[in-house]
């Protein structure tokens, strides 16, 4: 038998982030590839078709769920892996451009 945490809706807070100075990473510095700035992904997290372009919802390695932002796919052309990982969960969401 598993067991999982539960919690009374009564017991939880809302999140504050810290104030304390030094409490937070900062972001990593992005990688220079080129003489272009890269940053690494850390997840695709959805995809969508808008305006006959495919686009990927990506998380940053380093950054919070806040910076989590939509890109299209020519920019995860270096991470041909995540983007096959990421199809292979997902089946039924967008994967191809479509004519």
């Amino acid at each position: 038998m598993k067991i999982h945490p539960v919690f009374h809706v009564s017991l939880l807070e809302p999140y504050k982030p810290s104030t304390i100075p030094g409490r937070t990473r900062d972001p990593p510095p992005p990688i220079v590839i080129n003489d272009e700035n890269e940053w690494e992904v850390e997840e695709i997290l959805d995809s969508k078709l808008r305006y006959r372009k495919l686009w990927y919802k990506v998380r940053w390695t380093g950054y919070d769920i806040s910076k989590d932002s939509w890109q299209p796919a020519s920019d995860l052309a270096n991470a041909p892996d995540l983007v096959k990982q990421f199809h292979i969960r997902y089946p039924s969401k967008p994967s191809k451009i479509i004519q």
